[in-house]
């Protein structure tokens, strides 16, 4: 892997695109989540959506699974169907369906309206998505990745940990992501007693999602863990404790700002946008003078979006700038 782990993640993220928005966007997943209840489905329409998804036109397969969807968990028995067509990224003309009631901001594939059916369907999709992970296709793990992190439940997660070493960049994205959706405790803790175990290529991912859970239960476990992790995992703890704003992390924040690797310095300017005191400024302001471009440009983004301040590079004129603004604040306050 990488030493850049936080950049690449994003980076992947910009690639996935509209995956990652679905993702990111969907309802945060609790312990055992399960999808709404649907009207139950007359066998005849299951079966004349579930023929349509073997169609040669590849707009009729997506319309086809986008329709099963709306059966959710009554649509159960289109689970092995609907999996056979996760492999299936042929873009979709998307207009075609606009009239009826078929539509979507981003461009989609059959394999895509694929995995959002099997999310409506909901807990009796998760064992069949659960083997998915582990298929020979890198769009089906991301795909089952993404439905298992959707629909939320606690047992996933132990499978979801292993794709965060994928041989695939997307597929470790994916598993970030999937992992980071769940908003429970239990979830958190399952991934902090796995990670003193976890391979290092593992424990970035692992790291990132615990940032994303957003627990600040895990603040201390991070910052006990931050010397002893090589350059990936250090960067994910940077972008971690920013995530999490917490007040016990300023002082590893103001480590890393000190760190070996540009992008663990860079995250952790990036991190102290949420710390707003004399510490974090006069840190911040030294950061300009960092021999990184990526460091530099980092801080002064986070001392513009601290201040509102709309100072160049230099490092001088914003150390006048704040000892000025120091010099109006009442001895009591500073």
């Amino acid at each position: 892997m990488q030493k850049t782990f936080a950049l690449l993640l994003l980076t992947s993220l910009a690639v996935i695109n509209g995956c990652a928005d679905v993702l990111t966007e969907a309802p945060l997943a609790s312990a055992d989540a399960r999808v709404p209840q649907h009207a139950v489905a007359p066998d005849y329409m299951l079966q004349d959506k579930m023929v349509r998804l073997n169609d040669a036109d590849p707009n009729e397969r997506a319309w086809a699974a986008y329709q099963l969807g709306k059966f959710g968990d009554t649509a159960a028995t289109a689970i092995p169907a609907l999996l056979q067509l996760l492999q299936d990224d042929t873009p979709v003309l998307l207009s075609r369906y606009l009239g009826g009631g078929y539509h979507s901001s981003n461009a989609s594939t059959p394999g895509e309206e694929a995995c959002q059916s099997l999310v409506k369907i909901g807990h009796d999709a998760v064992p069949a998505l659960q083997r998915a992970l582990r298929s020979d296709k890198a769009v089906v793990r991301q795909l089952a990745a993404k439905a298992l992190g959707q629909i939320g439940e606690l047992g996933s997660i132990p499978e979801l940990l292993p794709l965060l070493e994928d041989s695939d960049r997307q597929v470790r994205a994916f598993a970030a992501l999937a992992l980071g959706s769940y908003r429970h405790p239990q979830a958190a803790k399952l991934i902090v007693d796995a990670l003193p175990a976890a391979k290092p290529g593992m424990r970035a991912g692992m790291v990132y999602a615990l940032g994303q859970i957003n627990d600040v239960l895990v603040v201390p476990i991070l910052i006990q863990r931050y010397p002893q992790e090589d350059v990936d995992v250090r960067a994910a703890i940077m972008y971690a404790l920013g995530r999490l704003r917490d007040g016990e992390a300023i002082e590893t924040l103001l480590l890393g700002l000190h760190d070996s690797d540009e992008v663990v310095r860079a995250n952790a300017a990036n991190a102290l946008v949420y710390y707003y005191n004399p510490r974090t400024m006069s840190a911040l302001i030294n950061a300009l003078d960092d021999p990184s471009d990526r460091v530099r440009d980092t801080a002064l983004e986070a001392l513009q979006q601290l201040t509102g301040a709309e100072l160049s590079l230099d490092s001088k004129r914003w150390r006048q700038w704040w000892q000025q603004q120091q010099s109006n604040i009442p001895s009591t306050v500073q």
